[in-house]
Formats: structure tokens, sequence, C-alpha cells
């Protein structure tokens, strides 16, 4: 897929012409060399550029193929010149699969195995002041993750992938002072990862657990609690992942709206009052949640009134005053206050283009938990629990391939609503359709993960759980 390298006074560019199956993801490889993933591939590029200034050699190493450079430098003299597809090694690999599931996982996850795997992913690509800093906020994280392996509370995979973070942070941090109790850590968790023991049966209840978690309730219900009311007077929308920061809303699934709009027609003028739940153990009080804005819109994508959305409890609520007959057609959603309004998707294909997006995250996030069931096994595991993993996989991989085939259906659905005038919009969505019909083939086809992306250790423990009263440290 060779396509030709752009350069103008500033930069040098390249763009593949696809487009993501999941959602971009940009990772800075070094200042002024900037790459663009699919959360679904992060070993392809999607795009790069590179500023005429910026450090070259960094790039060429951060990638497989050969002859980077001389690329650069062709382009550099002005002449005409192509490039290929370009794939990161596998440290970059890693570095961009934390980047992708840091921002586009959208259910609650062990934040503090989360830094610890970007600061083994950061420490590995030769970031070794930001490796320390994340350790230091994760090492009350990598204290009760030891004090999990050595109470036998983690699963092999998960122990072996912790003993390899253990000793990138113990590397990350020999110049600290505070570096001995990295070190002293990392000890006691090579010590029970040397041991080998292979638990049949505590893997058997990671993987209820993992069933569990992504068993979503797709029944409809009041999710901001009370009494129901007519149709007519509640409406349901559903919440764009690319408006909000992630694991700050409640989320149960791609079709299961977050967001309740209620028309209280007792008062003049008529009012309402929209509610979202917060994710379990997430402070209401955070930074991430007092930005959050909510909104009506009509059906041509103009915004009718906004509001902040304030701490109730356990949900986020807002009101404005409008019309009953503006109720009855408009549409209600909420957006991350520091972020660019013009990013809204309003209108009457808005919708179908969330929809896609809500399902392939479904979909990527599926795969993942297929993929994590099938590494968690061994060798030493017996029949009953290698059969165990495999059936888990298995319907997750069916529930994934559902979830990629109703994306597809709902940008198909805009293709046939756009018109002639739309081109550059059907372009667009005709990549997006080829892009997720390639991510379901590799499903079908159990295409091995490229190398550095394997599960992380974020997706080989369980979640934190939190009662209603908890707060999210973390925040």
């Amino acid at each position: 897929m060779s396509r030709p390298v752009l350069s103008d006074a500033a930069a040098f560019s390249w763009d593949s012409g696809l487009a993501p199956a999941v959602a971009e993801i940009a990772v800075e490889i070094a200042p002024g060399v900037d790459i663009v993933l699919d959360a679904a591939d992060t070993s392809t590029l999607l795009s790069w550029r590179v500023l005429r200034d910026s450090n070259v050699q960094a790039f060429a190493d951060a990638v497989e193929e050969q002859g980077v450079v001389q690329i650069i430098e062709t382009a550099r003299a002005g002449s005409e010149t192509e490039c290929d597809a370009l794939h990161l090694v596998p440290t970059w690999t890693r570095r961009a699969r934390t980047s992708a599931i840091a921002r586009w996982e959208p259910s609650p996850i062990d934040e503090g195995a989360l830094m610890l795997d970007e600061a083994g992913a950061r420490y590995r690509t030769g970031e070794h002041d930001g490796a320390a800093q994340l350790v230091a906020a994760a090492s009350p994280a990598l204290e009760m993750l030891t004090e999990d392996c050595e109470g036998g509370g983690t699963c092999s995979s998960a122990t072996s992938e912790l003993a390899l973070l253990a000793a990138s942070a113990r590397d990350a941090t020999i110049g600290e002072d505070w570096g001995y109790a990295i070190a002293a850590l990392s000890g006691r968790i090579d010590t029970i990862a040397a041991i080998g023991t292979f638990d049949d049966e505590l893997l058997m209840r990671w993987l209820e657990d993992l069933v569990e978690a992504e068993a979503f309730d797709l029944v409809g219900s009041d999710l901001a609690g009370g009494e129901s009311t007519a149709r007519s007077e509640v409406e349901r929308a559903f919440v764009d992942p690319h408006l909000v920061p992630p694991r700050i809303l409640e989320w149960r699934g791609a079709r299961v709206p977050e967001l309740r709009a209620e028309l209280d027609t007792g008062v003049r003028p008529p009012r309402v009052v929209l509610t979202v739940p917060l994710a379990y153990g997430v402070d209401p009080h955070c930074a991430e949640a007092s930005r959050l804005i909510g909104f009506a819109a009509d059906r041509s994508g103009k915004l009718l009134a906004t509001t902040p959305m304030v701490p109730n409890g356990i949900i986020l609520a807002g009101g404005f005053s409008l019309a009953e007959a503006e109720f009855e057609t408009a549409t209600f959603g909420v957006f991350d206050s520091t972020g660019d309004p013009r990013d809204l998707r309003l209108g009457q294909l808005a919708p179908a283009l969330i929809d896609a997006d809500r399902n392939m995250i479904e979909a990527w996030r599926l795969g993942r938990s297929a993929t994590a069931a099938l590494h968690t096994v061994g060798a030493a595991a017996n029949e009953e629990t290698t059969d165990a993993a495999q059936s888990v996989a298995d319907g997750f991989t069916v529930d994934a391939l559902d979830a990629a085939d109703r994306a597809v259906a709902a940008l198909e659905r805009v293709r046939t609503s756009v018109g002639v005038a739309s081109t550059p919009l059907l372009e667009l969505v005709t990549a997006r359709i080829d892009a997720i019909r390639a991510f379901v083939e590799r499903i079908e086809s159990r295409t091995p993960e490229p190398a550095g992306a394997q599960p992380l250790l974020a997706e080989l423990v369980r979640a934190p759980q939190f009662d209603d009263s908890d707060l999210d440290v973390r925040r």
C-alpha cells in the first residue's frame, strides 16, 4: 500500500487513506514525531507526521521497516517519494495498546494496574523519567497487587506480567531515594513467579469474573431511579464515547442508553431534567465529572439548551427549560467542556454514527476479553479448565462479531441516507465499513496478535469492586 509522502514548510506527512475499525489513537514517538493508529490494531500506522527539525532516527527506531530516514531525506531534498504502511516494533506496539485501552476502554478497570502497564511501556521505549513518575503514582497499587500475588489472588499469567512490570519499575527508579521499596516489591513478586504454580480453581474463578463483568444488562431500565413516566415525557439517549472521558459514566453495553431526559410539564415553562449515572467508584466531585455539560439539540443539529451536570448521589443531573414541542423532536447528550464544541455530532446522521462507534468499542473489548481468556491458560491447566477458557473465548467472539455486524448495519443506514453532495462522507463511511470487515476477518481467522499486543496486566486482574459510598481515589 504505497502512498505519497507529502511535505510542506513545517513537516513531512503520510496517510494510508484507511479508516479505523474502532477509534483512532495518537502516539508521540518523540517531540515533533506523531503517529495515528487504530485501537483495534496498535502495530499498523494509519498516518504519521514528522516535523522538519525533529528526531527522524527516533521514528526509524520505532518501526520495523528499514529505510524511513532515507524516505524522509528524499522528501527533504524536494523529490517526490512514497512510503508503504509502517509497523511498530513490539515495545512501541505495547505502548500504543496501553494508550488505546486507557482512552477507549469504557468499563471500570484496575487503574493502578493500568498505570503500571503504562510505566512499563514508557520505560521500554526509552522514556525513563516519565516511567519513574508513573511508578511513584502507582506504587500503592504495586504493593496491593504484590500482596494479592502472595495471597494467591492472581492467576499465573497476571503474576508473570506483574513480575515483568515490577522489574521495569525497579529499573526506572534505581536512582530515586525511594527506589529500594520498589526493588523489594519486585523481589517478592519474582519469588512468587519463580514457583510457577498453576491453580485451576483460581483460573476458573477468574473466568467466571470475566464473564460476569461482560454480562451486560440489556433490559431497558430506569437507570436514574424513580417511578417510570409516559414515553412522551421521558427520552433515553446514548452517550457519544468521543465526547466524554473514559470510565467516568456507567457503561452497560453499546445498546443500553445511559442518559435519561424527563420533561416536567407541571411547571411553566416546561423543564427538562437530564440524569446520567456515574461508574462505580468514581468520585462525583472529581475533575472529569465536573466538566460534563448536558445539552439538547434539534433535528438539524442546532443546540437548543445546555446545562452543567452536577452530582446528586451517584448520578449527575442538570436541567433547562424546553418547550413541549421541542422536547418531542430533540436529541440529548453530554460532552466534556474542555473539548471542542465543533466535535459534537448532531443532526439526523449522528445517532447512526454514534451507534456504530459504540458497537465497535464493544466488539473490540469483547475480542480483547476472548484473547485474555485464552492467554491465561498454560500447558499446566487441566482439560476442564482449558475447555472452560475456550468456551468463554468462543462466547465472547460470537458477541464481538454480533456487535461488529450491528456497527456495519448502522453505517449502512448512513450510506443510504447520504446524497451525492456528501461524497466525502460516503467515502469515509465506506472506508470505515471496509476496516470493520477486516477486523471481523481477523477475528474469524483467529489471526495472532502482533508482538507486543498481548493482554495488559489491567486486562488480567479484576477491576476493584466499590460500594456506592466509596470514592475513587485516583480522581
